[in-house]
């Protein structure tokens, strides 16, 4: 494997890291510090998943179509959609 390509993804990772920092509540106690972590893990797990999935394609040369590729692309995006948390519903007004 080359060096750039472990430094290329650890360069998302880190740029993942800080972007969920930037998100984190300014004052937060221990209960609100923990909900927040475990709220922002299925993040980091897709992160840690997409980077060790860089490294490999880029670092396998394996000859694939372009229906493979586009396959791949589709399911980052439908894992990152699944990943990225959800706004509740309003509750339906009776009427």
């Amino acid at each position: 494997m080359r060096p750039g390509l472990a430094v290329l993804a650890a360069e998302g990772l880190l740029i993942l890291g800080y972007l969920l920092l930037v998100d984190a509540p300014h004052a937060m106690t221990a209960a609100v510090t923990v909900r927040w972590l475990r709220l922002q893990l299925p993040a980091a797990v897709w992160g840690a998943v997409t980077a060790a999935t860089v490294l490999v394609v880029l670092a396998v040369p394996v000859p694939a179509s372009a229906w493979l590729l586009i396959a791949g692309a589709a399911g980052a995006v439908a894992a990152t959609a699944l990943a990225l948390p959800r706004r509740p519903r309003r509750p339906r007004e009776p009427g």
